[in-house]
């Protein structure tokens, strides 16, 4: 993994949300979503009521996260933008599952969909 990336990566694992922007009957839209980084992949988890998780299924989005908010006295700020493609996460292998209280439980619940 190129020196980028893998940057991108440990400052996407020091947060725990982001915004996805993706586009649903051809017109875009920003959704909050919550996120854990697993083997140098990003696991998004999205409410399930609009139906944002099925237009990512398949397509191309991107996904960015700050610490705009949250950087303390002397602290850099920093952000972070990536673009792939989603695929279904549905269920966890034992090594993936997320033990951190931050992230709460990443089983599937009616109310929400991790891709």
């Amino acid at each position: 993994m190129p020196y980028d990336e893998e940057l991108a990566v440990e400052l996407l694992g020091r947060t725990d949300h982001g915004r996805l922007a993706a586009s649903l009957r051809a017109m875009p839209f920003l959704a909050l979503a919550r996120h854990v980084v697993v083997d140098g992949r990003v696991l998004l988890r999205l409410h399930r009521g609009p139906g944002y998780h099925r237009a990512c299924l398949g397509s191309v989005v991107a996904y960015g996260t700050d610490n705009l908010a949250s950087a303390g006295p002397g602290e850099s700020v920093w952000s972070v933008q990536i673009v792939g493609r989603c695929e279904a996460w549905s269920r966890p292998r034992p090594t993936a599952r997320c033990s951190d209280p931050r992230h709460g439980s990443w089983t599937a619940s009616p109310s929400t969909r991790s891709i």
